[in-house]
């Protein structure tokens, strides 16, 4: 699958869980971006100057942290997550030790 329909596909994705994507130019010490919760809402925030496969990892970063369960996501997207979900689920174990 092209990067730049992953990008979108995930995009679509973070609107039905109702997160909202904002591109804006992030400082250098930054970090490329991620999500974040802003008066209720979530957001996801990305660099805007990052490269189409990086805003796919920051994009899938913030999506596999929901329950995806219910929406349509194509074969090579909803794998993508649920294998970041194991990451960040394995990391919170190795966190909680």
């Amino acid at each position: 699958m092209k990067r730049e329909r992953m990008l979108d596909e995930l995009e679509q994705a973070a609107e039905a869980l109702h997160i909202k994507v904002v591109y804006e130019r992030l400082s250098p010490e930054a970090s490329p971006g991620g999500l974040c919760k802003v008066n209720g809402e979530y957001r996801v925030m990305i660099d805007r100057h990052l490269p189409v496969l990086e805003r796919v990892n920051v994009l899938l970063g913030a999506v596999a942290r929901f329950s995806v369960e219910g929406l349509y996501l194509s074969p090579e997207v909803r794998q993508a997550v649920e294998e970041r979900t194991a990451e960040l689920q394995a990391e919170s174990d190795t966190a909680k030790e």
